[in-house]
């Protein structure tokens, strides 16, 4: 296995002198876990959320510690709790807009994969057969329940009190599809609805990647849907589009992606991360 991960500024923030308020780490905790984490702090809060996103990986990270000697149970019950702690305390800001940030997190071996999901965000799978699979998180008017949300009981009450159904309150979409020469082709495509309280303290996804042949896993943030004007799974292709699967292997395919893209008109209209993990043979 190898693991890495990229973030990159959008070209509003760039154009603005604004900081990218994503942030992506990566590594192994032991020698056959693989563990990724991305946050995406909150643009529209006209706060300092590379904060909150700096602070939700590494509160992940922490968290994760004492479970990963658990294969495919590191987000069992209590590492909710426990990530929320740890994400409380990592306050070097007093301002609490400033902790607005969401974050998908994963840890894997070669047989079990598990990803911790708080807010919004996406995961991309890439088979051995070419399939890639996107599954996305989005919330109503894409504002999602952020995990500074929980320490403050009348912000949640302001949160549910703006849903107009919190049993159907999110939308899970699920996008099957293959590459070519001559773009993505669509090859399955489903919308599941899920409540406020399955996603309150976080979603844990599970796969299997040596018997689901999965070759290749990541997850990242929204600012996948917002590269030019690429629709999300194009984005995902091309950012998984690996050659080399060795070092920094996907801050090789993200820059060579993004740089191509841009030599193209698209651009990235807002901050990205990724963080991904290479199970197939070298």
């Amino acid at each position: 296995m190898v693991v890495d991960h990229f973030f990159a500024i959008g070209t509003p923030h760039a154009n603005s002198g604004g900081a990218c308020q994503d942030y992506a780490r990566s590594g192994l905790a032991t020698a056959d876990l693989a563990v990724g984490a991305v946050a995406d702090g909150c643009s529209g809060a006209s706060a300092n959320t590379e904060v909150g996103a700096h602070a939700a990986v590494f509160a992940f990270e922490r968290a994760l510690l004492p479970y990963r000697h658990r294969p495919g149970g590191w987000f069992d019950a209590p590492f909710a709790e426990d990530f929320l702690a740890a994400f409380g305390a990592s306050r070097v800001s007093p301002r609490e807009d400033d902790y607005l940030a969401s974050l998908v997190g994963f840890a894997a071996t070669s047989r079990e994969a598990a990803i911790y999901l708080f807010g919004d965000g996406a995961i991309a799978l890439r088979y051995t057969d070419g399939r890639h699979l996107l599954i996305e998180i989005e919330w109503p008017g894409n504002a999602p329940y952020y995990p500074g949300y929980s320490s403050r009981p009348e912000v949640r009450e302001r949160f549910l009190a703006q849903l107009s159904d919190p049993s159907t309150a999110v939308v899970q979409r699920r996008t099957e599809f293959v590459a070519g020469d001559g773009g993505v082709t669509t090859l399955a495509s489903s919308s599941e609805a899920r409540s406020f309280e399955a996603l309150e303290r976080g979603a844990v996804i599970r796969f299997q990647p040596a018997d689901e042949q999965i070759e290749a896993m990541a997850v990242m943030t929204d600012g996948l849907a917002r590269i030019g004007c690429l629709s999300a799974a194009e984005a995902a292709a091309e950012l998984l589009a690996f050659k080399n699967h060795r070092g920094h292997f996907v801050k090789r395919r993200c820059l060579r992606a993004l740089a191509t893209l841009r030599r193209g008109g698209q651009l990235l209209g807002d901050d990205l991360a990724i963080a991904g993990v290479w199970f197939g043979s070298e």
